[in-house]
């Protein structure tokens, strides 16, 4: 185990302290967003969690999804298939943040591609460990959350706390490796650190929920790879946290 207090983890640890004294353990989960095609930078996040036998919820977005890719992911059980949208298309308006799933689409629109990027992923993968939708930007509007369901998913995850009106089970993530607003860069280790200190204080206040941590390995520079490696060494031997699979969480 890499000790935390040299290396930006202690206010994390301090915090798991909490989790111990209540009889909890720590539960993350890894998610990898728009996987359509096998390429090195996937073999690389799958190296890496393949050496510390951590799960991959891989959102793959189904219309372009390459054949080699579905054979990656039948052949590594650390690999579990989920539907990000449909073709990952923007469809805001030109003012408006980037969507697929809402925007100028109808919700009768959307829903016929939901019921496609379902039968896509069937057809890849047959029945579906985690029979999750994914929304690209992790965004879906509030009348397009309404077609999950009869879509044919029974789960839906985004980013945050907060769930949408969507009425299946929700498992979001909650700490994005990049940081998308401003340099769009990765996030150093220190600022992961606290960033999954304050989850975890969340998480606490929400019956010990599970933490996601969200990757996108197309977009990972080397920093981003820096961390999430630090996260990994961080975590390893730990008996306060556990990486689930999101069928694990799901199961429970």
């Amino acid at each position: 185990m890499t000790d935390g207090s040299n290396t930006g983890w202690r206010s994390a640890e301090e915090e798991l302290e909490l989790w111990s004294e209540a009889g909890r353990t720590a539960r993350f989960w890894l998610r990898d967003d728009d996987a359509c095609e096998s390429t090195k930078a996937l073999d690389r996040l799958v190296d890496m969690a393949t050496e510390h036998r951590i799960a991959v919820t891989l959102a793959i977005i189904p219309a372009p999804m390459t054949d080699a890719l579905v054979a990656q992911v039948q052949d590594n059980p650390l690999l579990f298939p989920v539907a990000h949208g449909l073709w990952h298309r923007n469809h805001a308006g030109p003012t408006e943040k980037k969507i697929e799933l809402g925007g100028k689409r109808s919700p009768d629109a959307v829903s016929a591609d939901l019921r496609e990027s379902r039968r896509l992923m069937t057809d890849a993968f047959g029945s579906l460990p985690a029979n999750m939708l994914v929304p690209p930007w992790n965004r879906i509007s509030n009348a397009a959350a309404e077609t999950v369901s009869a879509a044919g998913f029974d789960v839906l995850s985004t980013y945050g706390w907060k769930p949408s009106t969507a009425s299946v089970r929700h498992l979001n993530t909650h700490v994005d490796l990049i940081d998308w607003r401003s340099s769009r860069q990765g996030k150093p280790a220190a600022r992961i650190a606290s960033e999954i200190a304050e989850a975890l204080r969340l998480a606490r206040d929400q019956d010990f929920a599970p933490i996601g941590i969200l990757a996108h390995h197309l977009a990972h520079d080397a920093a981003a790879w820096t961390t999430l490696k630090a996260l990994f060494d961080w975590s390893a031997g730990r008996h306060d946290i556990t990486w689930c699979s999101a069928t694990d969480l799901l199961a429970r």
